[in-house]
Formats: C-alpha cells, structure tokens, sequence
C-alpha cells in the first residue's frame, strides 16, 4: 500500500523514474522539459518514452504518484521488465505493448473511470 503525500511538483517522482530507467533525452535539471514530456505548471501530464530513447530497467512504484498523468506510452521498449506499477486514476491513455513486464496488478482498472 502506497500512502500519497503530495507535494507541489513532480520532481521527487520523475528524478526516481529517471534513476530507475536511464533515458537518453532526459538531461535537463527541470523534468518539465524532458523529451516526450509534457506538463502542466510543475505537474506531469503525459509521459512518452519511445523506442529511441534505449531505457533498461523497470518502472517505479511511484508513478502512481502522479496526480495530472492523462497519458503514459512506452511501447516497443524491450529493455523495460519487471511487474508493471499501479498508475494514478486521472490516467486515460495507456500504451505499453511489446515490453518486457512480468506482470501488472490484478485490480490495475479499478477506480479509473476512463
């Protein structure tokens, strides 16, 4: 069980994902303006992470901590494994085909509305 303390911004969460899967692309101190990024103020709102971009690694737990993510894609990411995480309920698009991932939560559509 993850127990959410929001803060004002997604820097914590986005530096742990980083940490976690080592993307090319993302050198910029402000994760706001990380390729295939995009936010809204100091909120992540979409995360992309495509082919190109060579991560390996797995997926943090955190991400659920997310509170604005709408649309998270990592398809065709084959360096990507492990149990895929739970995601906030304000996500509606979700693409993650042709990936390594062992598993993802049983209950991972419950409470999302979209």
């Amino acid at each position: 069980m993850f127990v959410c303390a929001w803060s004002q911004d997604d820097g914590a969460v986005m530096q742990k994902l980083k940490t976690k899967i080592n993307p090319n692309g993302w050198s910029n101190k402000d994760f706001c303006k990380w390729e295939n990024v995009h936010c809204n103020g100091r909120r992540v709102t979409q995360i992309q992470i495509p082919e190109g971009l060579n991560v390996q690694g797995s997926l943090p737990q955190e991400l659920v901590n997310l509170p604005e993510l709408t649309l998270f894609q990592c398809s065709n990411c084959k360096g990507l494994s492990g149990d895929f995480p739970r995601m906030p309920n304000s996500l509606q698009y979700l693409s993650i085909s042709n990936n390594s991932f062992t598993s993802m939560p049983n209950d991972f559509f419950i409470n999302m509305s979209n």
